[in-house]
């Protein structure tokens, strides 16, 4: 008996510090986070950066900000006001979490360095105003730094494009007692960035230094330059460069300022020369496009372009050798008058003024059968082209497989035919005004069963039929320059052959929506979704061969 109950008297011993802890875990977990049973604090600042800081001893850094904090809340808990003010309401805060074991309080500290304008929401919801001591206090701390504009150092963008971090930097600000204090928000850097620089090395501060110096070596350690920022045009790159760069600013303590401080960065970079845009013509007509090129780019996905007044259409850029082009497509309803082109890449850019001239077409009329016009040129006949021409859009070559003048029909060589109805051309169908077809291509008179040449080299995109083009042939030439073949009595190529100019892609007719006499066939040209003038790429036409002048960049 004696033993059972010693038995028992030591487990109700053993068993007492796990009720005493159990106890205690209960009374911490009811009470608000306190000196006491505080271990960690979380101050995530205005710029939604967050500060953590662990307690691990009395007196350490994490405990003396605990007791700041819970010092600042016990105060303000006696100045309790309704609600926050409308403008205080919709500013930043800073976001306290104070931790124990067992919850987290999230305070709102609402502050700036009028202690009058600083409010505290308590985690129960209660709006609080601290007291101006306290409101110093805390601007005393460096999570207070974002508060402050000027404690912000300055931010160096390097050839309009890229941020350079610091290798040093020494920043200083007023707080609101007027005093100097140094920035602890400075991220300097041990990592060496690399940039590639198109288009020449610029130096950019969103607050521009009293002083800046570079300096610019080859990876044989040759000085390449060393100047000041401003004189930084001096630098000649005549092809792409790898370099190293150290850049040295300072901004000198004034009495008018509440900043000072120095930085020094230090990267390497792959600098090439700035980029060259040429336009071939500085004219043009609406239905029509021009060539944009440009010279010294490495990266087409760099070029920016925007036209005034806004033409609603825009180029895209391919690379071919040491050169770029783009096709700018000039819309049917675009209005005559100046264009200023602005393209740039990377720290150059370039104003190209382009005179547009409004095309206008003479009226045709024709007469076709009923049952051809019925069928071939009804509502769901229309909507299947026009899907398919919006599909083929997007089958675009990077490549460019043609080289000089397109040809075909109208090139007076092995192959010629008539012109029956030019491009442009405004047709009237059996008498209805109503509903007016533009021409979007040329249509020529050949005996029926005639080959039909490949106006030029080219990657065979689509090879078969529809209602309103009967038998089709389109043969994508590169980017995105497509030629159309309708009204085909046959097809004799397939999706994917690879062809010359001059190959053969079906044979001459009269299939889909053909308004000709006898037979013929229609031939167009696309960009993207539009269809364009194809005069322009001929030999004898007005505006000479495709891309003369810029395949053949003019003089520098």
């Amino acid at each position: 008996m004696k033993n059972k109950i010693f038995a028992f008297l030591v487990a109700v011993i053993l068993v007492i510090p796990s009720i005493v802890a159990i106890a205690n875990y209960i009374s911490t977990a009811n009470q608000p986070a306190n000196k006491k049973n505080t271990t960690r604090v979380i101050v995530t600042d205005l710029s939604g950066v967050p500060h953590v800081m662990e307690r691990k001893a009395d007196g350490d850094d994490a405990d003396r900000m605990i007791s700041l904090f819970c010092d600042i809340n016990d105060s303000a808990r006696a100045n309790k006001i309704p609600a926050l003010p409308d403008a205080v309401a919709a500013e930043k805060y800073f976001r306290v979490i104070l931790s124990t074991v067992s919850k987290n309080d999230e305070y709102h500290y609402h502050m700036s360095t009028d202690p009058s304008l600083c409010y505290i929401t308590m985690p129960d919801g209660v709006i609080c105003q601290p007291d101006a001591e306290d409101v110093y206090a805390f601007l005393a701390t460096p999570f207070a730094e974002t508060l402050y504009d000027s404690a912000t150092p300055p931010k160096l963008t390097i050839s309009e494009e890229f941020a350079a971090s610091p290798a040093s930097a020494d920043w200083n600000y007023k707080n609101y007692t007027g005093a100097f204090v140094k920035s602890t928000s400075i991220k300097a850097t041990d990592t060496v960035q690399n940039f590639d620089l198109t288009g020449g090395l610029t130096v950019k501060f969103d607050n521009a230094p009293d002083w800046c110096n570079v300096k610019v070596t080859d990876l044989d350690g040759n000085e390449r330059f060393n100047d000041t920022a401003d004189k930084l045009a001096d630098i000649r790159m005549d092809s792409a460069t790898k370099v190293n760069i150290e850049i040295s600013a300072k901004w000198y303590e004034l009495e008018e300022r509440d900043y000072f401080g120095e930085s020094t960065y230090r990267f390497s970079a792959t600098v090439t020369p700035p980029a060259s845009f040429y336009m071939p013509k500085s004219t043009a007509e609406n239905t029509r496009f021009i060539t944009l090129s440009a010279k010294n780019v490495t990266d087409v996905s760099k070029i920016t372009y925007k036209c005034d007044p806004d033409l609603g259409t825009r180029p895209t850029f391919y690379a071919d050798g040491e050169y770029v082009h783009g096709f700018l497509v000039i819309p049917a309803d675009a209005i005559a008058g100046d264009y200023k082109i602005t393209l740039s890449c990377g720290a150059a850019t370039q104003e190209l003024l382009l005179k547009l001239e409004k095309k206008l077409y003479t009226p045709a009329s024709v007469t076709v059968a009923d049952a051809v016009y019925n069928s071939c040129y009804n509502d769901e006949a229309r909507a299947e082209f026009d899907a398919l021409v919006k599909e083929l859009a997007g089958e675009v070559s990077e490549t460019r497989y043609f080289d000089g003048a397109f040809g075909g029909f109208f090139d007076d060589r092995t192959y010629y035919a008539p012109i029956s109805m030019g491009y442009g051309r405004e047709i009237t169908v059996n008498g209805d005004e109503e509903n007016k077809i533009f021409n979007n291509g040329v249509d020529y008179s050949v005996a029926a069963g005639t080959n039909v040449p490949s106006v030029a080299a080219g990657k065979v995109v689509y090879a078969g039929s529809t209602a309103l083009t009967g038998n089709l042939v389109v043969v994508e030439h590169g980017y995105g320059l497509k030629s159309w073949y309708w009204n085909m009595g046959s097809v004799t190529v397939s999706v994917g052959d690879m062809i010359e100019k001059d190959t053969v892609v079906g044979t001459v007719g009269n299939t889909g929506f053909f308004y000709g006499n006898g037979s013929g066939v229609h031939i167009a040209t696309s960009i993207g979704e539009t269809f364009v003038c194809p005069y322009q790429t001929w030999y004898n036409g007005d505006g000479g061969v495709v891309l003369q002048g810029t395949l053949e960049m003019p003089a520098e």
